[in-house]
């Protein structure tokens, strides 16, 4: 049985909001996280059924996704989690700027099997990395309201798609720590209430607190096709040309569809 591999990413048009049911906690519907890293994910299950969803070809639709019905057959295709890989946070200059970390960095570069780009070391929580001067004041680079030591190196990692030097003039490496830092407190969390369709007010006890991922997010899942279990006797190759295919280049993933939440930009970029 012959398998593809390829990478697909997803950058953040407006919030979205991948949740993970309600919570004890201060707040009620908080997004996906990862149980040993805390840092948002959007579950493969959400990411499956998303691109089921907006898949535009009903023909080979059971074949790819499998037929549920039953049990009759696997999905010939597998998605992983997708992981934040560029996370936008407000700056002093250029409105704001894409973290991410050595621990991310590595990771993305064993996903995707790349090894043409060298991953920084940050010495300490206070010191960053930054790919363009433009962002610093005196040497300093100012994150939210945190101040940071910065150096400036070039760094090139391998996303050519989207504006790739608009993405990375505002990259800055920050520590590990820092980066689960930013992604646990960075998020939007909106205060939501429910209206009474007769009267036109709001119902008393009915305020809940939602967490989303703020747009200009940038995660990526590793997406793998397989031949077709059913007999069709498709390729691994063509279902994989299939899904980019007829798949739209903008979805939506996550809740809040009709207060436009979730609403993403894919790019598919072949894998090594």
């Amino acid at each position: 049985m012959s398998q593809e591999k390829s990478t697909l990413f997803f950058y953040a048009l407006t919030s979205m909001h991948a949740g993970s049911g309600s919570s004890l906690e201060v707040i009620d519907m908080p997004i996906q996280r990862e149980k040993h890293t805390a840092f948002p994910i959007i579950q493969s299950s959400s990411v499956k059924g998303s691109m089921r969803r907006f898949y535009s070809d009903n023909k080979n639709e059971d074949i790819i996704f499998g037929k549920q019905k039953d049990n009759e057959f696997a999905s010939s295709v597998v998605f992983t989690d997708a992981r934040v890989l560029f996370f936008p946070v407000k700056s002093f200059k250029k409105v704001f700027v894409w973290i991410t970390c050595p621990f991310v960095l590595k990771r993305f570069q064993r996903d995707v099997n790349v090894s043409d780009f060298k991953i920084p070391d940050i010495s300490d929580d206070e010191s960053v990395i930054v790919t363009d001067e433009k962002l610093l004041i005196n040497d300093k680079l100012v994150l939210d309201e945190y101040v940071f030591n910065a150096e400036k190196k070039e760094i090139d990692i391998p996303i050519n798609f989207l504006n790739k030097e608009d993405i990375l003039s505002k990259l800055v490496v920050v520590s590990d720590e820092m980066y689960k830092f930013f992604v646990q407190t960075g998020t939007e969390v909106v205060a939501r209430t429910k209206i009474n369709s007769e009267t036109g007010v709001v119902e008393k006890g009915a305020l809940w607190y939602e967490e989303n991922l703020p747009p200009e997010t940038l995660l990526y899942s590793t997406v793998f096709t397989v031949d077709s279990r059913n007999g069709a006797e498709l390729k691994a190759s063509q279902i994989m040309e299939d899904l980019k295919k007829n798949i739209p280049s903008s979805i939506q993933v996550g809740g809040n569809e009709t207060i436009g939440k979730g609403l993403v930009e894919l790019a598919w970029v072949d894998s090594k």
